[in-house]
């Protein structure tokens, strides 16, 4: 019997439709999802479907997430089943052939079907015309998908995703929903805030092998801009609270040891004091004496005052215990590290930090704490009065600001350069002012009673560790992360959307990895560190990590650091005058050589519109003989071709006001 199906076709074409999104364009009108025989390739390519037709990514993550919000992502095996999809695939380059296989397969399951009611009818004696009327429409070709709706390129614009809250834990997310219900905020601050206590409970403790031979630290940098009057300080606060109950508890706790330890060393320097004197007045009378017994004397009391000043000296008195600030100093915190064993968070609704970071109030800008304490690099630090050494620092940052302040602070030309901009993860949550409930529902105690004790259990029983624990990857995580690494290489390509934010890009591996710890660790409390990270926790982690990318590309639009971006404007401009629905890209230079006088600047430019709708690139041509190759050619959205669509213009000097734009976030 001839087999009416090829599952390793469907899953190489849904494989290959996750490694390039243009296999969705290319076999688009070859196949549906309707044509796939097994059901969970029909959800999946439903939803690689629907992702593309809406200018979304199609990669392995973006399908994770939306299946996970339809709930039906137990139904198609898990996220393991979509990392063995991408794992199959041997090239995108064959998608369509595998989809003519496909193709094929489902009309000779529907020549079956008609044939099959074609023989009941004439047994029946049924409506023989309207089964033959049925017959017919199985031969019509499938319609060709429209193209997708632009992205628009400037960030204000754009549509920015909510936080998404199912990929945290329950008690978590519970306590998130429930805190941004009552404070009538979006989500995004109080997850984010929640990350961020998770990293003050790991930070300097646990590590996390992301491959054999390259570990990432658990802190974490995330910045939150929302405008004035958007309840930051009570998020921050709500959620932080637990984490203030334990240091005010281990503050408790250590007074006895701290009282007891300054009088121990109040008594050694006095002892030393006095040997000091005693050995002054020695002196004194060994120089007015001269005898040998009397210079004696005074070198027995001068080497007991020595070793009294030594012994004073070696007595520490602990500094009172602290696992966060609300703000600090580059300076402050340094010392704070300094006396916490290299760990540190603050946690704060005020944009203070960054002003002390770019030197507002000194005049002198000072990063290296803050790129040092993100990789665990040895701080060294020499004051007037002391000397601090900090080994494998830990600082972990929640700074929830308003949006100009973070415009100031990534406009100050150090910060830009020092890569300080790549460690932080941004968010720009929705704007809901003005749309808020008056009365509503309070944060259950149930909700918050859980938050805190789990909260409280994490960072005690890590407080118990005393040297830094690594946390592997099980074979299937090993796997997953393999996979999102991929989507991310994919997206630094030159001309893929990561590639004019590359520094922020290429460090988003490793902190998929560092949340995907975080997570772990969420979930088991007191052995979390103790067993491997499985592959549900990296592809939940790796939820977060893409939509940090969206808000990423968001932020980097707004502070107009992005050159790519005004460069695609320009582009973009150029086209919309060309009445086209092609050109190439030697034509395109001559026209835009006024104000992008490099073709090489066109490539990212290019790049970015295509991965916002606007454009696609056509395959290259076949060089025949010697000379120059054919120019790329490129194809136009119908909006911005005949059809006479609008362009934005950017140029270097758009830097909106993000608290007058956040309203078309939602």
């Amino acid at each position: 019997m001839t087999t009416m199906h090829n599952h390793e076709a469907e899953q190489i074409v849904c494989g290959a439709a996750m490694l390039n999104r243009d296999v969705v364009t290319e076999v688009g009108g070859i196949i549906s999802a309707a044509d796939f025989y097994t059901p969970k390739h029909q959800i999946i390519w439903q939803v690689i479907t629907d992702l593309h037709n809406t200018g979304e990514p199609t990669d392995s993550t973006a399908v994770l997430q939306r299946l996970m919000e339809s709930k039906e992502l137990n139904k198609v095996g898990g996220g393991a089943y979509l990392s063995d999809l991408r794992m199959s695939v041997p090239s995108a380059a064959n998608a369509a052939y595998y989809a003519r296989i496909i193709a094929a397969d489902a009309k000779r399951r529907e020549f079956k079907q008609f044939a099959a009611r074609l023989d009941q009818a004439a047994d029946t004696g049924a409506d023989i015309d309207a089964v033959l009327d049925h017959g017919k429409t199985i031969l019509d070709a499938a319609p060709q998908p429209a193209w997708p709706t632009p992205i628009p390129l400037t960030g204000h614009k754009r549509q920015l995703p909510e936080f998404p809250v199912d990929a945290l834990p329950d008690w978590l997310s519970e306590m998130v929903a429930a805190v941004a219900e009552f404070s009538q905020t979006p989500p995004d601050l109080a997850a984010i805030t929640g990350l961020g206590c998770l990293s003050t409970a790991a930070a300097r403790k646990i590590d996390v092998e992301v491959t054999p031979g390259w570990t990432e630290s658990s802190n974490g940098y995330f910045v939150v801009a929302m405008p004035p009057a958007s309840r930051k300080s009570f998020v921050v606060k709500t959620m932080a609270s637990p984490i203030e109950a334990i240091q005010r508890q281990l503050i408790e706790e250590a007074a006895p040891r701290i009282r007891e330890a300054k009088i121990e060393k109040q008594a050694a320097e006095r002892i030393a004091e006095t040997k000091a004197d005693a050995a002054a007045n020695l002196a004194v009378t060994a120089d007015a004496q001269g005898s040998d017994e009397a210079a004696a004397e005074y070198d027995d009391a001068k080497n007991a005052a020595t070793e009294a000043a030594t012994a004073a000296e070696e007595l520490i008195v602990p500094a009172k215990p602290r696992l966060l600030v609300d703000n600090a100093t580059p300076e402050t915190a340094t010392t704070h590290l300094h006396n916490q064993g290299g760990r540190i968070a603050v946690l704060t609704a005020e944009g203070t930090i960054f002003d002390n970071i770019t030197g507002h109030y000194s005049g002198k800008p000072n990063l290296e704490l803050f790129l040092k304490a993100h990789v665990g690099d040895t701080l060294d630090i020499t004051r007037r009065d002391r000397e601090e050494n900090v080994e494998n620092p830990a600082l972990t940052l929640v700074v929830a600001l308003q949006p100009d302040i973070l415009v100031d602070f990534m406009r100050v030309r150090k910060v830009r350069t020092s890569g300080l901009l790549g460690r932080l993860l941004f968010s720009i949550p929705a704007d809901n002012r003005g749309y808020r409930k008056i009365r509503p529902a309070p944060i259950p105690a149930s909700t918050r009673d859980a938050y805190n004790k789990n909260i409280t259990t994490l960072v005690r029983s890590l407080l118990d560790i005393d040297a830094t624990h690594t946390i592997a990857m099980s074979p299937a995580a090993d796997r997953a992360i393999q996979i999102v690494h991929t989507d991310i290489e994919d997206k630094l390509k030159e001309n893929g959307a990561l590639r004019h934010i590359a520094d922020w890009g290429g460090k988003l591996v490793g902190n998929t990895a560092r949340i995907a710890c975080l997570l772990h660790l969420a979930k088991h409390f007191t052995t979390g560190w103790n067993k491997p990270i499985d592959a549900d926790t990296v592809n939940e982690a790796s939820l977060i990590a893409f939509y940090f990318i969206d808000h990423a590309l968001s932020t980097f639009d707004d502070v107009g650091t992005d050159e790519v971006t005004r460069d695609a404007g320009h582009v973009l401009d150029w086209i919309t005058t060309q009445n086209t629905s092609r050109f190439n890209k030697r034509d395109l230079f001559r026209g835009v050589r006024s104000r992008i006088p490099r073709a090489g600047q066109l490539d990212p430019a290019l790049g970015l519109l295509e991965s916002h709708g606007y454009i696609k690139a056509l395959p290259p041509a076949a060089r025949h003989g010697p000379g120059r190759p054919p120019s790329p050619v490129f194809l136009v959205h119908p909006e911005f071709a005949n059809q006479g669509g609008t362009t934005q213009t950017v140029t270097s000097q758009h830097i909106p006001v993000p608290a007058a734009n956040q309203a078309q976030h939602q």
